[in-house]
């Protein structure tokens, strides 16, 4: 299905990667001509921890305005930082583009999948999809960390479909999977790792797919990225590093009673969320995961995909 819609399609490609790098960029256009709010959905702690990288050089552990540690890994932070050195101060146009470009960088990734293994027109809506629902225009404006992820976990994922289809390439998976880690915390290896789980019905396909390739550079090279970091903004800022990224941000996030929620009580909130967030997009996408269900391709690259 993939290979004939692909030579069927009458635009080529490069017509569709312009399009959505235009719509990328006026969506970042006009996001900076609107007025900025920074101290709107915990915009200014960021914001904060990209001045404490260019006014006093913290690139291992940045702390806010109240001299608290940061609460995220610092890979959004490192880029912004680096826009802002190259501008010469923090503005809006250096808290914004890593966002802005990573928004665009997994139209790019879903475009150039989808293309492959759906069709043209599947890659092409499913890139716009990604950049006009609420979270993805919200990628394009906010001095947050959600881009960043965002992409890092698309590109892990799409780097492990690949390595598991093709026998190797899992080096790439652990250095992108480091950058996820880097972004947001060890939850972005979950989130890419995911969908590894299709290896479990490949079994019933009669067309099983073993996992093959090294992955023992790959992993060391994830240790070196991951464990590095935290130990050297460990040693920079001691104890309250650990109190806080790992006790507050992770068990804390992971194992929170202040509602006196019993673990799996909230299951159906994310997928209401998503729901209403992403109309009409959501409902689309619904659909097609229902036919997915009910009548898989009968292509094995396509079906695995």
């Amino acid at each position: 299905m993939g290979n004939e819609a692909i030579q069927q399609s009458r635009c080529p490609r490069w017509f569709h990667l312009g399009a959505i790098s235009i719509l990328a960029a006026l969506l970042f256009a006009l996001r900076l001509a609107a007025p900025p709010n920074l101290l709107d959905q915990d915009q200014e702690r960021p914001g904060t921890y990209v001045l404490d990288v260019v006014k006093n050089g913290n690139w291992l552990c940045q702390r806010d305005l109240n001299g608290e540690i940061t609460s995220k890994p610092p890979l959004y932070t490192w880029l912004a930082a680096l826009v802002a050195l190259a501008r010469g101060r923090v503005d809006e146009f250096a808290l914004y583009l890593p966002g802005a470009l990573s928004a665009w960088g997994s139209a790019w990734l879903i475009f150039t999948f989808g293309r492959r293994y759906f069709a043209p027109r599947a890659g092409f809506f499913g890139a716009l999809a990604s950049m006009l629902c609420t979270a993805g225009l919200k990628e394009f404006g906010l001095a947050r960390t959600d881009g960043v992820f965002a992409i890092t976990v698309t590109a892990t994922a799409l780097l492990g479909f690949r390595a598991w289809t093709e026998g190797k390439g899992w080096t790439w998976f652990w250095v992108m999977a480091a950058l996820a880690t880097l972004a947001k915390g060890p939850v972005g290896v979950v989130l890419a790792g995911g969908g590894f789980i299709a290896a479990l019905w490949e079994r019933k396909s009669g067309e099983p797919l073993a996992f093959k390739g090294n992955q023992l550079l790959g992993i060391g090279f994830f240790l070196l990225i991951t464990v590095g970091w935290f130990l050297l903004a460990y040693q920079s800022a001691g104890k309250p590093f650990i109190d806080k990224i790992v006790g507050k941000e992770l068990v804390g996030h992971a194992v929170n009673d202040a509602k006196y929620h019993i673990p799996g009580t909230l299951f159906y909130q994310p997928r209401l969320y998503g729901l209403g967030r992403g109309v009409p997009w959501s409902l689309l996408a619904t659909y097609g995961l229902w036919r997915v269900w009910r009548a898989p391709s009968s292509e094995t690259p396509a079906r695995r995909y």
